[in-house]
């Protein structure tokens, strides 16, 4: 049988998934490491500030990379001299943070001190600084990681008392912070959820609202109500109707509808020579328009406002107008099949 070939991807997997498993370290940190137990500590010193320079600024390694770079600094006697460029640095920062007056004065000066900081790691006051205008931004996790590297930088510090108790009301106001950041999360999902739930619904009643209007157009109507003053009834065409006990012969409406879109147009030809007709516009359940009453032989013509309604189920319509300017009417369409 012939050897199998692990592929490379597999492999890895297989790799991350061992616990425990340390990846190799860089180059300088491994001749850093070298150097320290060689007892050579400025040397040491040396390759782990190189080792750091290419690290992520907030990564778990740059923060253990950093304590190990203290750590050699505290047993040099004497200490590392701070470069000029970190001195430099560190100037700029304390100018930009003396005449802030916006923020993007504020960022000006944590940009100088996080430089002094990587240029000497080792150095309290670039930590202390730095502390200083990341609480002033409001960045409480960056200036309590600040102020906590200040105080393992200088142990003997005489304000380790006051910095620790800085450090207590950081971390408290993290705390509130995250609380509210996290409610206000909740509140922008929940607000997020029932906006898409009310366009959801807007959505399905647009849609129920279209196909009622489009169906009005369609099937069979009939105006129910006062026919020529007889009484109530509802029919189609021409033909007799009862009338309170009496069959009584008249001439009713052929009532055709059309829709397009929201609009909406009912005409009535009463076979007698006359006309009706309501033109108007459907806004949701109601309606509004123009009512025309014409008979070109008996030189008749009106036109009128009215306003009405469309039932939810598309099977009613109701208008209400003034005909001749004095007779109050209402009109009420039903829709048969």
């Amino acid at each position: 049988m012939g050897t199998k070939v692990i592929p490379a991807a597999v492999l890895l997997v297989a790799l991350l998934a061992l616990p425990g498993l340390a990846f190799p370290q860089s180059t300088e940190e491994l001749a850093g490491q070298s150097a320290e137990q060689a007892g050579k500590l400025r040397e040491a010193l040396v390759h782990y500030v190189a080792a750091l320079r290419p690290v992520d600024e907030g990564s778990s390694d740059a923060s253990r990379l950093r304590e190990k770079i203290i750590a050699i600094a505290l047993k040099l006697d004497p200490p590392p001299a701070i470069p000029e460029e970190a001195q430099r640095r560190m100037a700029r920062g304390t100018v930009a943070i003396k005449t802030a007056q916006a923020p993007a004065d504020f960022e000006a000066a944590a940009a100088e001190f996080l430089e002094a900081r990587n240029q000497a790691p080792w150095w309290p006051d670039a930590y202390f600084n730095l502390g200083v205008v990341k609480e002033k931004q409001g960045a409480h996790g960056q200036a309590i990681s600040a102020f906590q590297a200040y105080l393992l930088a200088r142990p003997t510090a005489e304000d380790a008392s006051a910095v620790k108790t800085r450090i207590y009301e950081l971390e408290f106001l993290q705390e509130k912070a995250q609380k509210a950041a996290a409610a206000k999360r909740q509140a922008d999902q929940a607000a997020a959820a029932a906006n898409q739930q009310a366009e959801q619904e807007a959505a399905r009643q647009a849609e129920a609202q279209r196909a009622m209007i489009a169906s009005l157009a369609t099937g069979t109507w009939c105006e129910k109500g006062q026919f020529n003053g007889f009484g109530a009834g509802c029919a189609t065409g021409s033909g007799v109707v009862n009338v309170g006990g009496r069959q009584v012969a008249i001439s009713l409406a052929t009532i055709s509808m059309s829709v397009s879109g929201n609009q909406i147009t009912i005409s009535l030809d009463w076979h007698n020579g006359s006309f009706s007709e309501e033109k108007g516009v459907i806004e949701g359940s109601n309606l509004r328009g123009t009512h025309t009453i014409r008979n070109p032989g008996a030189r008749m013509f009106d036109s009128a406002a009215f306003t009405g309604s469309v039932s939810p189920d598309g099977r009613l319509i109701t208008i209400n107008t003034v005909e001749h300017q004095q007779y109050p009417k209402t009109y009420e369409y039903v829709r048969l099949r």
